[in-house]
């Protein structure tokens, strides 16, 4: 009877000792996954206190960027063609005989206009008598006039300021840069005093950069 008592003491006791088991592994289980959530917790914690940082020191790197761009360079506006400069009224009182040199330049110098009608370029006037050249084959009025607009034509020619009419077939018309020679122009003998004339299309700028006369001898 006894001993029937004992084998049963033992058993129970060994049955307390498993759920004794069981409870400490519940125990460590339970503080396993304290653990591990905790560590889950930590390492959201420090990803996002990372990504915070990073975000802040793009953020500074672009604000310094910004701060070291140079603000744009606005160049100022091109200035307007200047009006050149009237050339002094030229007057020619050399006779020139006998001479071998072929070709005789009587140049005018420069001037602008922008008048729809035929007006005075100021200071280009010279006084010329071509009975000293000799015997002349034939007299050109040369041109080269700049439109700095480039979207009109300009006329030029030479005016008998003594005899009050224009050289007959002086008048050129020419567009921008182009070098223009006239016909042979009909000159009337004597001393007499030549203006240069202008006139343009549009009644924009038009700036004459070479007027002279061409005179090929014999």
């Amino acid at each position: 009877m006894e001993e029937g008592f004992g084998d049963e003491r033992s058993i129970l006791e060994e049955l307390h000792e498993d759920e004794k088991k069981i409870h400490e592994d519940e125990r460590k289980i339970r503080v396993a996954f304290f653990g591990i959530g905790a560590l889950f917790i930590i390492v959201i914690i420090v990803g996002i206190s990372y990504l915070t940082l990073q975000s802040a020191k793009s953020q500074k790197s672009v604000d310094i960027a910004n701060q070291l761009t140079p603000a744009p360079f606005n160049s100022p506006a091109p200035k307007l063609t200047e009006t050149p400069t009237p050339t002094p009224i030229v007057i020619v009182k050399e006779v020139i005989k006998n001479t071998s040199v072929k070709d005789q330049f009587i140049p005018f110098g420069s001037g602008s206009n922008q008048t729809s009608d035929w007006a005075d370029v100021s200071g280009l006037q010279a006084t010329i008598d071509f009975g000293s050249y000799g015997n002349i084959k034939d007299a050109r009025f040369e041109v080269s006039v700049n439109i700095p607009t480039a979207n009109q034509t300009a006329s030029v020619r030479l005016f008998n300021v003594t005899d009050k009419h224009p050289v007959w077939q002086s008048e050129v018309t020419t567009t921008n840069n182009v070098y223009t020679v006239s016909q042979p122009i009909i000159y009337d003998k004597g001393i007499k005093t030549y203006q240069v004339q202008m006139k343009t299309q549009l009644q924009f700028l038009a700036n004459l950069n070479l007027a002279r006369i061409h005179i090929t001898l014999q």
